[in-house]
C-alpha cells in the first residue's frame, strides 16, 4: 500500500512538474523530443495491466498530464500501434485501447488521430538488445495514406506521439525519421522509461 501511495504522490508530481528525462536530449534539428512520467521499474505491474487492456490510476494520470500541456491550438495525437497486437499475439492494441477510452479527456487539447502509424513488419522487440531494436526499428513503421493526407493539408508542424514504455529510444527515432520529409516536430510522451 505504501508502494502505491508513493507512486501516486510521484505521478502528481510529475503531473504538475514534468522534467525531461536525462540522458536523452533534443537532437541538433530539434524535430523530437522525449518525456516520461515514471520509471518502469516503479509502475511495472501497471504497464502489464495496460497491455492487457486494464486501466489504473497510472493511466489516468498520464491522461491528464497530457492535457495539462500549453498548447497553441489542437495538435495532432498519434500513438505507436502494438507489435503484438500486430503479430496476434494479443487481442487488443492497448495504446489505441487508451486513446479511445480517454478520447473526450484529450479532445479538446488534441485531434485525436486514430490509426495514422501502421507496422510494416512484426519483429518484437521485447528481448532483442540495443543493436537489434535499432535494426529492427528501421523500417518497421510507416504512415498510413490518410494520415499523409491530413498533415499536408491541414500544415501540421507539431505532432504528439505515445507510448506506454521507452527503452533505447529505437522506436522514437524510428517515428520521427518518418515524419522529417514534412518537417514535423514530433514531441514523444510516453508513462514510463527503463533507461
Amino acid at each position: 500500500m505504501f508502494t502505491n501511495i508513493t507512486q501516486r504522490i510521484s505521478g502528481l508530481i510529475n503531473l504538475f512538474f514534468p522534467k525531461k528525462n536525462k540522458g536523452w536530449s533534443n537532437n541538433p534539428q530539434k524535430s523530437t523530443s522525449r518525456y516520461a512520467l515514471y520509471t518502469y521499474t516503479s509502475v511495472k505491474k501497471e504497464i502489464l495491466s495496460l497491455k492487457q487492456g486494464k486501466f489504473t490510476y497510472i493511466t489516468d494520470i498520464f491522461a491528464k498530464y497530457l492535457c495539462s500541456k500549453t498548447l497553441h491550438k489542437p495538435t495532432p495525437l498519434i500513438y505507436v500501434p502494438s507489435t503484438t497486437y500486430a503479430a496476434g499475439v494479443k487481442q487488443v492494441d492497448h495504446m489505441k485501447e487508451f486513446v479511445l477510452r480517454y478520447e473526450p479527456l484529450l479532445s479538446p487539447v488534441y485531434t485525436i488521430c486514430i490509426d495514422s502509424i501502421q507496422i510494416t513488419h512484426t519483429h518484437i522487440q521485447h528481448n532483442l538488445n540495443r543493436k537489434l531494436r535499432f535494426k529492427y526499428s528501421k523500417d518497421k513503421f510507416s504512415i498510413t495514406s490518410q494520415f499523409i493526407e491530413y498533415i499536408s493539408t491541414k500544415n501540421i508542424t507539431h505532432i504528439v506521439c505515445i507510448d506506454d514504455v521507452t527503452t533505447t529510444g529505437a522506436t522514437r527515432i524510428a517515428i520521427t525519421k518518418l515524419f522529417e520529409p514534412y518537417n514535423i516536430y514530433v514531441e514523444f510522451i510516453a508513462i514510463a522509461s527503463q533507461d
